[in-house]
């Protein structure tokens, strides 16, 4: 038993300690709102290069909702919509796009865009728009901001 309670004590100031680390370090505000319950933080540039992606390629992605292949669907985008706060960024799925302007329903149900639910038609400028995504033949084409915040770091081909 001697051996036993130094060790306990050990671990029990490993954990004091972790404990108190993690509760400082979530004490300094570094982020900004991306997605109901996500957070671009300072920690995660992989996140700041995926919506710079996603923006350089928007242009192809309009071209091929404007002109879907065989086997394309479920073509939608993520816009950044002004808050009281910091931007909501929501995935809409797309209707149409016109003169510079998405138009499509609401994927998710906003936290902090008042009148604004799940299902709602909403109109998104391009300029507002932080991620593109579709299916083709059953592969995910662009998301880039989801394969950021999922540790993917290679996008590869879907751009």
């Amino acid at each position: 038993m001697k051996v036993v309670w130094p060790a306990i004590a050990v671990v029990v100031g490993i954990v004091a300690l972790g404990a108190l680390i993690g509760r400082l370090s979530c004490a300094i505000p570094d982020g900004r709102l991306l997605t109901p319950n996500v957070v671009q933080t300072q920690s995660n540039p992989e996140l700041v290069v995926a919506v710079e992606k996603a923006r350089h390629s928007l242009d192809k992605f309009i071209a091929r909702f404007q002109h879907p292949e065989p086997g394309d669907r479920s073509f939608g985008v993520q816009g950044a919509f002004k808050t009281s706060g910091q931007d909501e960024h929501i995935w809409i799925h797309l209707d149409k796009y016109d003169n510079g302007s998405f138009t499509g329903r609401l994927d998710d149900e906003p936290t902090n865009v008042p009148g604004k639910h799940k299902g709602d038609t909403v109109t998104v400028s391009r300029d507002n728009v932080t991620d593109w995504i579709f299916q083709s033949n059953g592969k995910k084409m662009g998301g880039f901001t989801i394969d950021a915040l999922e540790g993917h770091a290679d996008a590869a081909g879907r751009n």
